[in-house]
């Protein structure tokens, strides 16, 4: 749920602006509305100061891993911070030259440890030579008059060097000269070991600085602070020619008690009220243990509207089991609960923590889901004969819903009706909503979509079923769900009154979208406008309920992949010595395999579901930013 705010306008004097607004930072119970877009000389100096620091904790970080008896670094920070930007930026000059002399080596080798002494004599007894590159084709059609001599090949290219007189005795050479370089092979790596003793030194001497992190963390937490009463000081507006100075803010409503004391206290005059829908009013959720596990994946979309419904407690149990299907397989079930479980002893972050309690119940859910669509590691858990596929599963074999591997209906049909039941709860809180923000007539456009969805979902299965009499209707069955019984219960217990009711319950639908579509338009426009509204609800509805097809479509992959490894496996177990432990390995590999690219399919395939046809559904907004109350890190983290 969505924690309930309320607003604050605060109207400060100009004198007292510094001392209330460190006191309001030190009570860090209120979310002002800053813009952070502000700028100045004091707000850009302490923006690059945060830089600085995040790029030396990044790079430090790295380096206190490596030399975990770091010793801590005391002193003034930033005179350090300057002595490692230098180191840094030397090390960083020493890894380019270095990079630039790999270059130069390779360059270098065709010519060899050639002596610069030697050219010169050369050139002093007026004998010129020149190097050229060519193929070795070009190279054999030189003239036997040409001095010249191979120097190093290349595959099919040679190096080769031409001692001349006359430029004339060139014109018959067909390659591409070559310059001579200023270094030879020695020469160019003594530098190369030159530079790589310095890139160890300065490495070393990072890595003794990783005793600053303790000391720039630190900083960083007061720069922060400092950046937030910065915005917060160059947000405030002025008004009665500087005198008053006015700024914004909201906080949540059962602290108001305390915000009352401490705005009492202060020289400042406040106004309190509800937010309304005019004011970008920040979100603070309020979940239980459970449904905030499911938080950050609601974050991946956006945050709600003040004025919406929180729907991650109503979507948590929907994604949590639509991902258990899509992986589909007990065997895998098991494997994430161990692995969670053991996650649960080691980790001690918070934050990490719930993600592993996350995968917890996705495990649980895969298990579930697995049992229910009888896969354990790609077997059956009941055969099509109707027998427990391992020993171990013959007590429970009558517990499995879809015991028949050859029925693929059954479970596409209960994919539709899970998809069917989540859009039910979607266009529900839809009509909540709508009646708590337009009145009761925003009821009914939900109303008339529901009673569409319902209606034409059962005239779809009783013409799917084509049913003789009640009795051959009873016999539809989804696994062990006695869906037609169901729906004939409903209709009063023959087919006539379920078709008869059904279609009553499209027509309705239809009267209901057509006249309250839009509640602010004249209800004689309604109609009008209510036909384009209708025509988008139908063809919807058909893809929104077409798209849960994916759930068993992933499910049924994943099976049949995990069901051809073990095939490929046992066929290896007699054609080799020791064929054995081929088909354990191929079985680990494949199934390792089979289970990271279900896995993320499992993941995203739920999403899309969630933020694209239960969102609709819903009627969701979102674009909600998060309530990040204005306080000062520093000094809760010395509490």
């Amino acid at each position: 749920m969505i924690e309930k705010m309320k607003k604050a306008t605060l109207l400060i004097y100009h004198s007292s602006k510094d001392k209330f607004l460190s006191e309001l930072q030190s009570l860090g119970m209120m979310h002002l509305e800053t813009n952070n877009s502000a700028q100045s000389e004091e707000l850009s100096e302490t923006r690059d100061k945060i830089v600085r620091l995040s790029r030396a904790k990044k790079i430090l970080g790295s380096y206190a891993k490596e030399d975990a008896v770091a010793r801590r670094i005391d002193g003034e920070i930033f005179a350090l911070l300057h002595d490692f930007e230098n180191k840094k930026n030397e090390l960083d000059s020493l890894l380019a030259e270095r990079e630039n002399l790999k270059k130069e080596k390779s360059a270098v080798i065709p010519f060899g440890n050639f002596d610069k002494d030697v050219l010169k004599a050369l050139e002093a007894s007026r004998i010129n030579i020149k190097i050229y590159l060519a193929s070795r084709k070009n190279f054999a059609k030189i003239s036997a008059d040409v001095v010249c001599e191979e120097i190093y090949a290349e595959g099919s290219e040679v190096y080769f060097v031409v001692f001349y007189k006359d430029e004339n005795e060139l014109q018959q050479i067909y390659g591409t000269e070559c310059s001579i370089p200023d270094r030879n092979l020695t020469e160019v790596q003594q530098r190369i070991d030159e530079v790589d003793t310095s890139i160890k030194q300065s490495e070393d001497a990072l890595k003794n600085m990783a005793g600053l992190l303790p000391l720039i963390e630190d900083e960083m937490v007061k720069q922060e602070d400092l950046l937030h009463y910065q915005i917060a000081s160059e947000s405030l507006s002025s008004e009665v020619d500087g005198k008053v100075l006015v700024i914004t803010g909201f906080f949540p409503a059962k602290q108001e008690d305390k915000i009352r004391d401490f705005l009492e206290k202060e020289d400042v005059a406040y106004l309190m009220e509800d937010p309304t829908t005019e004011d970008v009013t920040p979100i603070k959720l309020k979940n239980g243990k459970l449904a905030s596990l499911f938080e950050p994946v609601g974050n991946l979309f956006s945050l709600p509207d003040y004025f919406e419904l929180d729907v991650v407690p109503f979507f948590a149990p929907f994604f949590a089991f639509f991902f258990g299907i899509c992986l589909g397989d007990l065997g895998y079930g098991l494997i994430i609960v161990l692995i969670c479980l053991f996650a649960l002893l080691k980790v001690k972050n918070k934050s990490v923590r719930n993600i592993v309690k996350l995968g917890l119940i996705l495990g649980i859910c895969t298990g579930i889901a697995g049992f229910m669509l009888n896969g354990f590691f790609g077997t059956n858990i009941i055969t099509n004969k109707g027998n427990a596929g391992m020993p171990i599963f013959e007590s429970v074999k009558n517990y499995v819903t879809f015991s028949n591997p050859d029925d693929r209906t059954g479970p596409m049909i209960f994919a539709i009706l899970l998809g069917v039941a989540q859009l039910l709860l979607g266009y529900i809180l839809n009509a909540y909503n709508r009646c708590k923000n337009c009145g009761w007539q925003g009821l009914f456009q939900p109303i008339g979509t529901i009673l569409i969805m319902l209606g034409a979902v059962a005239l779809v299965m009783v013409w799917m079923y084509k049913p003789i009499d009640e009795d051959h209707f009873k016999k539809f069955l989804i696994g062990p769900i006695p869906l037609g019984s169901w729906l004939l219960a409903v209709g009063g217990g023959t087919i006539a009154g379920l078709v008869k009711l059904m279609t009553i319950f499209v027509a309705v639908g239809v009267v209901l979208v057509l006249l309250f579509n839009n509640i602010e338009k004249n209800i004689f426009i309604r109609p009008v406008a209510g036909l384009w509204e209708l025509y988008n609800i139908i063809t919807g509805l058909l893809s929104d309920l077409l798209s849960y097809i994916r759930l068993f479509a992933l499910g049924l992959a994943g099976g049949l992949l995990g069901a051809a490894f073990n095939n490929i496996a046992l066929m290896l177990k007699d054609v080799f010595p020791g064929g054995i432990v081929l088909t354990i390995v191929v079985m680990i590999v494949g199934h390792t395999l089979n289970f990271l690219l279900n896995a993320i399919g499992s993941f995203v395939h739920p999403l899309r579901l969630t933020f694209v046809e239960f969102y609709k559904a819903v009627g969701f907004n979102g674009g909600g930013k998060p309530f990040i109350p204005f306080s000062n890190k520093a000094s809760k983290n010395n509490n």
